[in-house]
């Protein structure tokens, strides 16, 4: 049974309704809130810090900020707060305090070959905590049982790292691509799989992107009578906006695509008879080729350049016939019309599938190349994004980016093997990492690379857009996976955002306050109040004047036990030294 501060109770559950004697519940809760260790320590006191509490109030200058046990119990001018005996007092002149940090996003489990093993994968929380990051939820992984242990050691002071928040394996399609990830296509099995994750203790359910339509609104079904959230990608053969209505939690990566469908990309077919085909000899040309890499072969005549290029790659292949296993069998592609516009081009095509229509609009710039921003006015519409938006905001949807990985992904540079972080993962995981032993980009052309780096951008707009609409933002980076490090990424996501548009404070705000939003435990964590649980980051320089300040860490406190700069560092240290040995 999970505790940290008790079960989260975004759970919709009491974290202990299998207890049955009351005074066993109430002896348990205290002891996890209050931590053995924090409480056997002396009070902690920072004089003259400058508090930055993350509830979007200015910065406090000249505090004092009171722990005792794992709480904060005052916070007042200095010279007015009222200092314990004995008490650890630090002077934190010139220095900024902020609540801990949360990554919304990680993948603990899956660090080193044989995950499971305490000893290759528990550094990971020492990476966490050395920056400032107090808090982690973990998106699935092999072992839930190890992670649920982990999770109550480093509840009960057993194990030192960041709370922790995880789901089982991955809910996926039937051809699922690995052991992070569960094959479902039996609704039964869906239902029989929700319900055991549960009982092991997963704090909710991971969905992938290719979990088929009918399995995830069974899944979304039997997470609502179990009381457990579930969250994730959305599926290929649904809509963000479905998942938002089903009640999807959080949706990941900006919907792996599915959210810039929605504003950007592709419309649903809702007309009866739709227009005639204005060249029935390029639609069968199109129809052709489209056929070819359907099952996989080669087909030398294509419309575009860039279409060709994309088409050739296992990344075109593999979405093909992803789509193919989800919607249905492609029975037609249309050609429907081109759009010039300031010397690019716009080609608009209607694919009709088995179960689902679409109209793809592909945008080419004279020079072959995807020109998504160049003609953003004329594909972006504002209605439907607003539509959507609304619907995030009402139905409570949060939306996490990650956009370190997403970064990565589409960059796919090898100069990242330069990175003087990859000293704190295993040789084994820096093969993993280098973009060259990714199969992803096997066959990816230079055009591929331009025209992801330009899919970034345009998603990137779309955070600011959402975040003026009212929809809630978690800051997460999908560590250890696609060159994202454990705690160290966490500060480069922070930057993405602001970016990306978003204020110093909302930016901070998506590590702090919106998590314990989210988890329903904005009682006790997520901002510097009195009465709050003592999960704090004492920085150098004001992150308000430049995000990137987060990363230049004086101190850290963790359930009321600090750890100085020299003990910051010795955890580093320690990590470095065990990744050396793998």
């Amino acid at each position: 049974m999970a505790s940290f501060p008790g079960r989260p109770s975004f759970l919709g559950l009491s974290p202990f309704s299998k207890i049955k004697k009351m005074k066993r519940l109430v002896s348990t809760l205290l002891f996890v809130l209050t931590g053995l260790s924090a409480a056997q320590t002396p009070s902690l006191v920072f004089n003259h810090v400058t508090v930055i509490d993350a509830t979007g109030s200015p910065p406090q200058p000249d505090m004092t900020v009171v722990i005792a046990g794992n709480r904060i119990t005052a916070l007042d001018k200095t010279g007015e707060a009222t200092i314990p005996k004995n008490a650890q007092v630090v002077d934190a002149a010139g220095k900024f305090l902020i609540p801990g940090l949360w990554d919304m996003h990680t993948h603990v489990q899956d660090g080193f070959p044989g995950a499971g093993e305490e000893k290759s994968l528990s550094p990971f929380f020492k990476l966490y905590l050395a920056n400032g990051v107090t808090g982690i939820r973990d998106m699935g992984g092999r072992h839930l049982d190890w992670f649920v242990r982990m999770r109550q050691e480093v509840a009960d002071g057993k194990r030192l790292g960041p709370r922790l928040v995880t789901a089982g394996q991955a809910l996926d399609g039937p051809h699922a691509t690995d052991s992070i990830k569960l094959p479902l296509s039996d609704t039964t099995m869906a239902r029989q799989v929700v319900r055991e994750q549960k009982q092991r203790g997963a704090d909710f359910v991971k969905i992938y992107e290719r979990l088929p339509r009918e399995v995830y609104f069974v899944v979304a079904d039997e997470c609502k009578k179990q009381g457990i959230p579930f969250a994730g990608h959305v599926p290929v053969g649904l809509s963000a906006a479905e998942a938002s209505e089903a009640g999807q939690s959080s949706i990941e990566h900006l919907g792996g695509g599915r959210i810039r469908e929605a504003c950007y990309l592709f419309e649903m077919e809702n007309v009866a008879s739709p227009a005639a085909d204005p060249d029935p000899q390029l639609t069968a040309k199109l129809q052709e080729v489209l056929a070819s890499f359907w099952n996989g072969t080669h087909h030398a005549e294509l419309l575009t350049p860039t279409l060709n290029a994309w088409l050739e790659s296992e990344a075109g292949q593999s979405i093909l016939k992803t789509v193919a296993a989800e919607q249905g069998e492609l029975l037609s592609f249309t050609f429907r019309k081109q759009t010039l516009t300031d010397g690019g081009r716009v080609i608009h095509c209607k694919a009709v599938f088995e179960k689902k229509t679409r109209f793809y609009k592909f945008p080419i710039a004279e020079d072959g190349k995807i020109d998504w921003i160049g003609d953003e006015p004329d594909l972006y519409s504002k209605v439907k994004a607003a539509e959507l938006f609304a619907r995030f905001k009402t139905n409570g949807t949060w939306l996490c980016p990650t956009l370190t990985a997403l970064r990565a992904f589409h960059r796919a540079d090898p100069n990242v093997m330069n990175d003087p972080r990859l000293k704190y993962v295993s040789p084994w995981l820096q093969m993993m990492m280098h973009p060259q032993n990714d199969s992803r980009y096997k066959n990816w052309t230079a055009l591929d690379f331009e025209w992801a780096k330009q899919i970034y951008q345009l998603d990137s707009t779309l955070i600011r857009k959402m975040k003026d609409a009212g929809v809630e933002f978690l800051a997460g980076t999908d560590s250890i996976l696609d060159f994202c490090f454990p705690g160290f990424s966490l500060h480069d996501e922070l930057a993405l955002l602001v970016e990306t548009g978003l204020t110093p404070m909302e930016a901070l705000q998506a590590a702090t306050c919106n998590p314990a939003k989210f988890l329903n435990m904005a009682d006790s964590l997520g901002t510097v109040e009195k009465g709050k649980i003592a999960d704090l980051v004492l920085l150098e320089a004001n992150p308000l004047d430049d995000i990137h300040n987060t990363q230049k860490i004086a101190a850290v406190v963790r359930n009321g036990r600090l750890f100085s700069q020299a003990e910051l560092q010795k955890l580093l240290a320690e990590v470095e030294t065990a990744a050396s040995k793998k």
